[in-house]
């Protein structure tokens, strides 16, 4: 029986052993069979059956090829790649296998959702046709999540159209992506749904349209919180959007386009003459074009800035580095077909100018050619608009009187005026009843006094004044000289005028001005000096002002003051005074009609003493000596006051007490002997003498067992007599109110008041028998 157990249990060990040997060696054949490169696509003898292992045993679809490829592999896209239904891709790399050059991946149906997916296209490797787009959306949904990058390709990295293609961005990039044609990043052609929530759009560039995003045809773009960044194009660095069959809009709640950039065009006219320009848009192009649809751009929000519209190449710079609104015209007779609009809400950051690419008409009217109408884009302007700075725009006419700004009812003129500049600085956006429309500013030339040279030239809004500032000083940047030694610039006039020019009243004209230079004496040299810097109470300074120049013929004018207070009425070259104080003088210099600014001189610091007191104590006269009232006297001057704030003087003899006719007690306090007390006089004489008043002194109390003291002493002058004995008390009696032994007779009170009441009640009851 032993021996059959034990037979059981090595075979059923055995068994264990058998069942767990083939699970190890699946294993290890499931990792040996995933490849970490798979080929696949649509391509010759491409099939499911293969094993993908390289491009001429491609597998057929991208399920097969995620099926043989490894975690974090590279499926190598040979032939185009469908999805259908709702495709989850993520944790793999695509690249563009050699010698592909159409699309990549085909969302047949449904959406395709990226995450954690590389797809490149190898765009130095590969040339591709213009439309070889790494993912095609053709009226289905593309999802680009948190770490995706599509990148490098030939053509556009995402290529939407259909009716309705819906591109979602939250995360990842799109970078590094070269078109041809349109959309170095995108291409929403024509339109659908695109919108932009994180992630990045960067450094793609298009041979046309959009090197960010090109949007052609209905639908929207959001942009609200993606950035679109470092891109180029021909047109729209950033973003190209036209409404094509339908109405097109950006909407802008987030997110930034910046740093992106128009790439110039070149005209080549033969015999080496090239000319290189540029187009507009290096943010944001808006077009309104030939299909006759609404193109809105919607800024809520964000930032637009660094957006580049110049090159060294081209000589003039492109409009619109941060937005163009552009335009196609009709062919039949030049008019503009239509116009985009800018929609301005929020509090963005636009930096750079938005261009209006605006439309004039001459015609020829008695033999000159006179403007008949004109129009413009429109930037409608909402009540909560506060831009972080003031938004700068252009025009390609800039017409006067045409409307370029619509501004609510609840904003005043002054408010909507703010919220924008020029480009140009002979412009300005001025209000007309609810929109801002250009007027022409007036030239203002500050020149030298022949007239000759312009050291600057402001434009200015004609009715106004002239801001001080504005004007050149001397020694500026702008090269204003004084012709001579002693002349300084004293103002301005008016070409053809006599007096200066007064900046706070005198108002621009319509047509242009100069002000010429007008030379007068400088501000002259001035040394103030004082007699003295220090006086006592009631003392004065002279203070005197000695002014120089280096012109003849000058008259000098004088103000004084007092810790930098103007002294009324004090004119003069010389100044007298009784007061502290830090004292300067300011000094002008008049020749003929001129005169010049003003020179302070330095500070002269006066000082005023006051009274050192010392007071005098008061001390009665006495019958041989003189006494005094108290007083004061001042170390500095000498003179004597009846008050410790010196306020009142007063002579040293009305403080003199005289002697007294009468003897005085002198300070030697009472004499005494054993009977009487008195005082003495300096004059030696006895006064005052009486007998002593005495009263007993306890010096020690007696007690039971010692004897205590006493002794008599005067009230008066202190006169003591010889202590006598005070006898012992001989008894220990408590004291009234002692209570040392107050319960030993409390308890013998008790027990004689029960021996006495027993008493009582045995007697009671014999009586009662």
């Amino acid at each position: 029986m032993k021996t059959k157990r034990k037979f059981m249990s090595i075979l059923l060990a055995l068994c264990m052993v058998f069942t767990l040997m083939p699970m190890t060696a699946f294993a290890a054949g499931t990792d040996d069979n995933k490849l970490p490169v798979v080929y696949a696509g649509i391509c010759a003898g491409s099939s499911d059956n293969n094993t993908g292992a390289d491009a001429d045993h491609a597998v057929l679809t991208l399920d097969k090829a995620l099926e043989l490829v490894e975690e974090s592999g590279t499926i190598m896209v040979c032939g185009q790649l469908y999805t259908n239904g709702d495709f989850m891709l993520e944790n793999v790399t695509l690249e563009r296998a050699n010698n592909y050059t159409e699309k990549l991946l085909y969302v047949n149906s449904g959406s395709l959702t990226l995450k954690n997916v590389t797809i490149d296209g190898k765009k130095d490797d590969i040339k591709v046709g213009d439309f070889g787009a790494l993912i095609a959306v053709p009226n289905t949904t593309l999802n680009i999540g948190e770490g995706t990058v599509l990148k490098n390709n030939g053509a556009m990295a995402v290529y939407g159209f259909g009716q309705n293609p819906i591109v979602n961005m939250t995360g990842g990039k799109i970078t590094g992506n070269d078109s041809g044609t349109r959309g170095g990043g995108i291409l929403m052609q024509p339109g659908g749904e695109l919108n932009l929530t994180g992630g990045e759009i960067t450094q793609n560039t298009a041979l046309g349209q959009g090197g960010g995003i090109c949007f052609l045809g209905k639908g929207t773009i959001t942009l609200d919180g993606t950035k679109i960044k470092e891109n180029s194009a021909y047109r729209g660095g950033g973003i190209c959007i036209e409404g094509m069959a339908g109405a097109a809009s950006l909407v802008m709640e987030s997110g930034e386009i910046t740093g992106n950039r128009l790439i110039p065009r070149m005209e080549d006219y033969g015999d080496g003459d090239v000319y290189y320009w540029l187009q507009d848009g290096a943010g944001i192009c808006a077009w309104y074009g030939t299909k006759g649809s609404d193109t809105a751009v919607d800024i809520r929000g964000g930032t637009i800035s660094g957006n580049i519209a110049t090159d060294e190449l081209a000589e003039d710079p492109g409009m619109g580095s941060a937005i163009s609104l552009n335009r196609s015209d009709d062919k039949n007779n030049d008019r503009p077909l239509g116009y985009p609009t800018l929609k301005l809400s929020g509090s963005p950051t636009i930096s750079g100018d938005v261009a209006l690419w605006d439309w004039e008409l001459y015609e020829d009217v008695d033999d000159e050619w006179t403007l008949v109408e004109a129009s413009s884009p429109i930037i409608e302007v909402a009540e909560d608009f506060a831009p972080t700075t003031p938004v700068e725009v252009q025009s390609d006419y800039a017409t006067e009187g045409t409307a370029a700004v619509r501004f609510p009812t609840t904003m005043t003129a002054t408010e909507a005026e703010a919220l924008f500049t020029s480009a140009d600085e002979r412009l300005m956006l001025a209000a007309d009843g609810q929109e801002l429309k250009w007027l022409e500013l007036t030239p203002v030339s500050f020149k030298t006094q022949d007239n000759r040279e312009t050291y600057k030239r402001v434009y200015l809004r004609p009715g106004t004044t002239i801001d001080s500032s504005l004007a050149p000083v001397e020694g500026g940047l702008e090269g204003v000289t004084a012709p001579a030694e002693g002349y300084a610039l004293a103002g301005w006039v008016g070409y053809g005028d006599y007096d200066l020019w007064d900046f706070s009243t005198g108002i621009v004209e319509d047509n242009s001005m100069s002000l010429l230079a007008v030379w007068g004496p400088a501000a002259p040299s001035v040394t103030l000096t004082a007699d003295k810097t220090t006086v006592h109470v009631e003392g004065s300074f002279m203070l005197t002002a000695t002014p120089s120049h280096p012109l003849s013929g000058v008259t000098y004018s004088y103000a004084w003051y007092r810790d930098g207070v103007l002294l009324d009425g004090e004119t003069n070259a010389t100044l007298t005074t009784d007061e502290s104080g830090s004292y300067t003088v300011k000094v002008t210099a008049t020749r003929g009609r001129l005169t010049s600014v003003a020179t302070e001189s330095s500070a002269v610091v006066c000082t005023v003493e006051s009274h050192s007191l010392t007071k005098t104590e008061e001390k009665p006269a006495t019958h041989m000596t003189m006494g005094n009232k108290e007083y004061w006297t001042c170390g500095g001057c000498g003179k004597h006051f009846s008050d410790a704030a010196g306020t009142t003087e007063i002579s040293l003899e009305s403080t003199i007490i005289p002697k007294l006719p009468g003897h005085t007690a002198d300070n030697t306090s009472w004499h005494s002997d054993e009977t009487n007390h008195w005082n003495t006089c300096e004059c030696g004489e006895m006064l005052n003498k009486v007998g002593h008043t005495f009263e007993w002194v306890v010096d020690k109390e007696a007690t039971a067992t010692e004897a205590g003291s006493k002794h008599e002493e005067c009230t008066v002058c202190g006169y003591e007599k010889a202590a006598i004995e005070i006898l012992a008390t001989g008894t220990d009696i408590p004291k009234t109110g002692d209570s040392s032994h107050m319960f030993m007779w409390i308890m013998l009170a008790l027990l004689s008041g029960g021996g006495v009441l027993m008493l009582a009640l045995k007697g009671r009851k014999k009586t009662n028998q």
